[in-house]
Order: structure tokens, then sequence, then C-alpha cells
């Protein structure tokens, strides 16, 4: 994700198509879809006057969609455009400041937002899916990404780092294939997922300096890991319907996070790794039955209350060792914890 030379070069050398790494491992991309036997010609966009022969041809892509070049500056506003077959890439100079895609339902593989060093403003009101993967990068002046009508994504999404970004409207998001990812976002304060019931990969909130609140009231699943790491400003993370991770489950360096309950969690299949949450002081997983991975807990100097399930297992080593924690507490873990341990 961070180093696109690099996993270039490595996904030539081993024969795959395309990759990303993924907190350090490469994870391939799907090969693109093809359309009628075939891969089409892609539609290049390099200035306002190439958009006429998409609106010429019907509004529908069915190859790629590249829009890209120094000529295009200020809004577009493509109201023609319905659907794109295969990859819809926006990577422009520094002059564009709007992307409105009033009518686009789908694109069949990749959608790319990368790099548009003036856009302020994304809005995709009408989406539905996008196949591959969703990815908003890399742009300083960023403010609004909204696509309240997205509901599946094929591989993954990512939202990271954008500057200024301060309002993300994914209010209709059901089911990510993989992973999750919203990272480096300064000052976003805010991210609501109302509707994202399941996340087949990874699921990540990291480094976003001013973000105070997330909502996930629905996410039952995570296939993969669960990581909250450096967000500046986050006080309680609540996972009310979250019953499964299937990998790590992760909360480190939360400065002002005080709190996590997750009622219905029964079985993480990782390691629970909780570090450096200087402020946290509950961690509420009554009904938690199973830690695949042992317990690490380290440098929560204010934790008084640590409830698990009351015959949980524990397969993996035990580290309780926290500087300033309530001694009982650590004290009473190590005694019920020992027996369970696998």
């Amino acid at each position: 994700m961070k180093n696109e030379a690099a996993i270039g070069a490595v996904c030539a050398a081993v024969g795959l198509v395309g990759g990303w790494f993924l907190h350090g491992a490469l994870v391939p991309a799907p090969a693109p879809p093809s359309v009628g036997g075939g891969v089409p010609d892609a539609v290049v966009v390099t200035a306002h006057a190439d958009f006429a022969g998409v609106c010429e041809a019907g509004g529908v892509v069915p190859g790629d969609l590249l829009i890209e070049g120094a000529e295009i500056e200020g809004p577009i506003r493509l109201s023609c455009l319905t659907e794109v077959g295969g990859t819809l890439r926006i990577r422009t100079s520094a002059d564009l400041t709007e992307v409105v895609l009033p009518a686009l339902t789908r694109v069949g593989d990749t959608l790319e937002v990368r790099g548009n060093e003036s856009l302020r403003v994304l809005q995709l009101p009408a989406l539905v899916q996008v196949d591959s993967a969703f990815v908003v990068a890399d742009h300083e002046a960023l403010e609004t990404l909204s696509a309240p009508a997205l509901a599946e994504v094929g591989h993954f999404v990512e939202i990271y780092p954008n500057a200024a970004l301060t309002s993300v409207d994914l209010s209709s998001l059901n089911r990510v294939v993989s992973w999750f990812g919203i990272e480096g976002n300064d000052a976003l304060e805010h991210v609501a997922l109302p509707a994202l019931t399941e996340v087949g990969g990874g699921f990540f909130i990291d480094s976003n300096a001013r973000l105070a609140s997330v909502e996930l009231p629905a996410l039952q699943t995570a296939g993969g890991f669960f990581d909250f790491e450096a967000n500046g400003a986050i006080a309680q993370v609540e996972l009310p319907a979250l019953t499964s991770v299937r990998g790590d489950f992760e909360l480190r360096e939360n400065p002002r996070l005080d709190r996590i309950d997750a009622p219905r969690l029964r079985e993480v299949g990782g390691p629970i790794w909780m570090q450096d949450n200087a402020a946290l002081q509950q961690v509420s997983l009554p009904e938690l039955e199973k830690i695949g991975g042992g317990l690490e807990l380290k440098r929560n100097v204010s934790l008084a209350v640590f409830e698990l399930g009351a015959d949980i297992v524990v397969d993996g080593p035990l580290q309780l060792a926290d500087d300033g924690a309530a001694p009982d507490l650590l004290a009473r873990l190590r005694a019920d914890l020992t027996d369970g341990v696998e």
C-alpha cells in the first residue's frame, strides 16, 4: 500500500498480477475480470473534451477508464457515466478540485482515486458495488468522501492518508470481502459504519490523530485481525454485535482510550495485544470463551477492570506486565487464566 514500486517488483518476481502490503504481508491483487472473452481497450481521458466520447458511447465503459493528465482542471461532473466494467482510476495534476459522478452504479474492478493535490470533494451518490478494491489515497486537500449507497466491495477498502479529510459517508456499506482500513487521516474526527456486518480479512483504524469516535453497531465478524492503533482522541470503542475475530485483536498507543466493550465477542483466533493505552481503565469482554494466541498487556497504566468469560480458554502465553495497573487485577487475571491456558 505504501511502497508501490517495491510491491510491483515483488509481484513481478513471483508472477502475480499485482499486490499490496497489508501490515507487512504481501497480498496479491485479484486477476482483472474478462469481458466478452477478452479485456477491452482502456479509455484514457486527459482533457475535459474527452468526456464527450464517454457520453456518446452511452455512459458505459466496458474496460478501464483512466482519468489522468495535467490538462484536467477544476471540477469533473460527469452525469452520463453509469458503469465501468474494469478499473476506474483518477490521478491527475494539481488542479482537479471536485469529482462528482451522480449516476455511476458499479465498477467492475478497482476504483482508485489517488494523488490529486487540490481535490476537495469526491461524491459517488449512486455507487452500489465495487468488484475489487476501493482506494482513496494521498490527498492533501480532500475534505469530503461520499459514497452513501455503496453496499459491497469485492476485495478491500483503503482510505489513507488524506490530511484534510473530515467527512466519510459509507453509510450503506455492508460487506468487504477482504480487509478494511482507515489510516493516517489527521483531520478526521468521526467514522460511522452503521451497516457494516462482515469484513472477510483484517479491520484496522490506525494513526488518525483527531479521531474521537467510531461507530460499528452491526459489525459481527472480522476474518483477519482487528486493530485500533495510534488514534489520538478516541475515548471508547464499543462493538455491540461483534462475535468473532479470527486473527489478532490489537489495541495499541491510543492515549485517550479509557474503555472497550465487546459484550458478544466469543472467540479471538489469534492473540490479544493491548499496549500503551495510558488512559485505558476498563476492558469488558464478558462472553469471551477462547483466545487462540495468548494475552499480552503492557503499559496500560490506568487499567482497573478486565472482564472475560468465566470458562475462558487461552491457547498461548500470558504476558501481564502493566506497570502502574492495579496489582490485584493482574494477580487475579494470572490466577484465573493460568487454569485455562493450554
